[in-house]
């Protein structure tokens, strides 16, 4: 790689990682997907790998851009790009999800989807959760929906009653949902309540990323009924990611819970002159608001000047930091991102 292409933009063919390695034996892998950055690093035989969620498929070529110039500047070499199995956009999605076996009998599909009676290229199955696959035509496309059945907290016939009402509601939606694969997080108003719940969330092929089988990464829709106050609407990949995986995510398999809105914060460095007015906010748990403003986080944070954003996106700035909130204060909070919405 010459160093005329080291500082230009570097080019990441799809469906392939960018491997580099040293004279020692150390090797390198990047491959960038979207949003996405799959990172493998080691030496010889044996390495570790991770994946890390940027704000935009720019950004993120931007940043694995960096990381490969560093590595080309430590004495890496580029060799031969390693293929990698990429999306299947003509796979059928019922036949590759059964296509995975119990390792009890090898016979036994790990996902033993059915297709469900009265309601076409929809299938399920039902175990610690309710599965639902609703597909296109040819199954090659299909909205993943899944509800928590272990012990509910409501009776059973309340339980069909919420999963078909919402059924009912992805089928009337089916085309709107399909229509859009990149934009990350969608809310649809509901044409009926299904419970408390006033929207539809639809996660894109993109946001969603199902990697269980990463030939489906960009067949597959995610969607589940949800609060307004849950998502902006707004949000990025990585932030869409933020808020259905890891940690403080909304309980979205669960058709009884409380509204779980959007809560994100901002600790301003007074010391950084260069910070930027458009601050990049990070999604935190809202069941844990109290304990951001307790006296422990407080003293971590050391009065560093904090914002709040809602999902309409107004914010709150707390001039003295993690200030310790009086329970009237905390309620006052609560409301301005949602709870009681």
């Amino acid at each position: 790689m010459t160093k005329k292409k080291i500082e230009s933009e570097i080019s990441f063919p799809s469906g392939v990682a960018l491997r580099f390695e040293t004279a020692e034996g150390r090797w390198v892998e990047i491959e960038v997907i979207g949003s996405r950055i799959h990172h493998a690093w080691g030496i010889g035989n044996k390495g570790r790998s991770q994946t890390s969620t940027r704000h935009s498929p720019i950004d993120a070529m931007t940043y694995a851009s960096k990381k490969i110039k560093k590595y080309l500047k430590d004495g890496y070499v580029e060799v031969e790009s390693q293929p990698r199995q990429g999306f299947d956009m003509n796979a059928n999605v019922v036949e590759v999800f059964r296509s995975s076996l119990s390792a009890i009998d090898n016979k036994t599909p790990v996902f033993d989807y059915q297709p469900m009676e009265g309601r076409p290229f929809t299938f399920s199955y039902r175990w610690v959760f309710w599965e639902f696959l609703i597909c296109n035509q040819h199954c090659t496309r299909a909205i993943s929906f899944r509800v928590h059945v272990y012990k509910p907290p409501v009776s059973e016939a309340k339980l069909q009653e919420l999963v078909y009402a919402t059924l009912d509601e992805i089928d009337e939606k089916f085309e709107e949902i399909m229509g859009d694969t990149t934009t990350p997080v969608r809310k649809l108003a509901l044409h009926r309540p299904i419970g408390a719940f006033t929207h539809l969330a639809v996660i894109s092929p993109e946001a969603y990323n199902f990697s269980y089988f990463s030939k489906l990464g960009r067949s597959l829709w995610e969607v589940f009924p949800c609060y307004d106050c849950e998502f902006s609407g707004t949000e990025n990949v990585c932030l869409t990611e933020a808020r259905i995986t890891g940690k403080g995510i909304i309980p979205s398999a669960s058709l009884w819970r409380k509204p779980y809105p959007v809560y994100d914060l901002y600790y301003r460095n007074p010391t950084n002159k260069k910070e930027s007015v458009n601050t990049d906010f990070l999604q935190f748990d809202p069941a844990k608001i109290g304990e951001q403003f307790g006296p422990n986080t407080v003293k971590i944070w050391n009065n560093k000047p904090v914002e709040v954003r809602n999902y309409r996106l107004e914010v709150r700035s707390y001039p003295n930091g993690g200030q310790v909130l009086s329970a009237e204060e905390l309620t006052d909070l609560r409301s301005f991102l949602g709870f009681d919405d």
